[in-house]
């Protein structure tokens, strides 16, 4: 029964196609360029906003313009996820997963590089109280270094009140994987919610590579 803490979006949320989308359409209307896919894979997937608008434009923003472009970017994205509404679910498999996580007193947390903005949005429409405790949830507030530096994923551990290296992490993109290990994390199960394992072949430190939340319980010994 070790800890398991997971990334959220593109791994209990399938939303990369719509934070790719939304990035497209605001590279564009900030440097005239469309971004493509090895772009958005290498400089995007995981990434915080900071770091992608520091790789689009660099030095360009102060702290302050930065925050406010973010928050226009996350403005548009949470109204492509409301206009989709066939696709603004939990992924399959996840509620499942996370009832039987919690019915057998698995410790949980989630570490993501959502803003405060975002978590409400999905604290709001997916229920996620009713597995994680807000401590439990630790998000971009601003107090630490985003993905792939270690620190989510040492306070996630910190807040579970376990060592790292006694969890297991569950994440979507290469530079979450690279935080979980740096961090001391031995168990890291890639999600596949992009359809391409290829995106983890030059990864080191992906114990597993699952296509659908449905194959977790057997990993986990549930």
């Amino acid at each position: 029964m070790k800890p398991v803490i997971f990334d959220f979006n593109g791994t209990l949320f399938w939303d990369t196609e719509k934070h790719h989308e939304a990035w497209r359409v605001f590279a564009e209307k900030l440097c005239g360029r469309k971004l493509d896919e090895e772009e958005l894979h290498r400089h995007v997937l995981g990434k915080t906003n900071e770091l992608i608008l520091d790789y689009l434009q660099p030095g360009k923003y102060t702290a302050a313009q930065a925050d406010e472009i973010g928050r226009e970017k996350e403005a548009f994205y949470r109204e492509l996820c409301l206009a989709d509404p066939a696709s603004f679910h939990l992924a399959e498999g996840a509620e499942e997963l996370l009832d039987r996580l919690v019915a057998e007193k698995w410790s949980i947390a989630i570490a993501t590089s959502s803003d405060a903005e975002n978590l409400q949005f999905y604290l709001e429409h997916f229920a996620l109280s009713r597995w994680f405790s807000p401590e439990h949830i630790v998000y971009a507030d601003g107090s630490f270094r985003g993905k792939p530096y270690p620190d989510i994923y040492l306070a996630a551990a910190k807040r579970l009140g376990v060592k790292p290296e006694d969890a297991v992490v569950l994440e979507d993109a290469a530079s979450g994987v690279k935080a979980a290990r740096a961090a001391g994390v031995q168990t890291v199960i890639a999600v596949n919610s992009m359809h391409d394992r290829t995106l983890f072949d030059s990864v080191p430190g992906v114990s597993a590579v699952v296509d659908s939340l449905l194959e977790v319980p057997a990993l986990l010994g549930l």
